[in-house]
């Protein structure tokens, strides 16, 4: 799967909410990414609503765990 992604600027890469093998996925192709020592970038979705506690957290002020993920995205 990784070589799919060679020479590419960007991937997207969809996902089914509530399925456990989704985020399984996701997170196993990171972490595969990553042990090549490249960056990554990956993109959320996150409620609106959620915006400040994620701005807080990028200034150092608040931790990420502070987000909520709703039960209808949650695996």
């Amino acid at each position: 799967m990784l070589q799919l992604f060679e020479n590419k600027d960007v991937v997207i890469i969809g996902e089914t909410h509530r399925r456990p093998e989704s985020t399984k996925f996701v997170t196993n192709t990171v972490a595969e990414y990553l042990k090549g020592g490249k960056c990554l970038i990956v993109g959320l979705e996150i409620p609106s609503h959620q915006q400040p506690v994620l701005e807080r957290a990028f200034l150092g002020v608040w931790r990420l765990n502070r987000i909520s993920i709703s039960s209808s995205t949650s695996c």
